[in-house]
């Protein structure tokens, strides 16, 4: 499915100006565009939410490290997929362990307060 009728879908997933009923039918197409959709910074906490609860592999952790998805989202994703909440821009804003109920990790995560590693941007520079 790399057609450039294909190329063309994924470049609107990619795109942060595409409108959010936009992402939602892109992310409907094909499991490609929905790890595409998952990883763009506009998309809804709502679609992102939806996309938490895909079978695909690449898509969950997509997910986790989006900045919009919800906090309650990103703590039943964190036992799957850790270094991508550790590496998720919203937790530069707001380390993991200062977060209060209802909003605090589960007991499983809180270790991971402790355990942070550099984001993965800082580690590629």
């Amino acid at each position: 499915m790399k057609s450039a009728e294909f190329l063309k879908l994924r470049q609107e997933a990619e795109n942060e100006n595409t409108g959010s009923d936009r992402l939602v039918e892109l992310a409907q197409i094909s499991t490609e565009l929905a790890r595409v959709v998952a990883k763009n910074p506009c998309a809804t906490p709502e679609l992102l939410r939806s996309l938490s609860g895909s079978y695909d592999t690449e898509t969950r952790p997509n997910v986790a490290a989006n900045p919009n998805t919800p906090t309650e989202v990103l703590w039943l994703l964190g036992v799957q997929f850790p270094q991508q909440i550790l590496d998720n821009p919203i937790f530069s804003l707001t380390p993991i362990g200062k977060y209060e109920a209802p909003y605090a990790p589960p007991p499983r995560l809180k270790p991971l307060a402790h355990k942070r590693s550099p984001p993965a941007r800082a580690r590629n520079f």
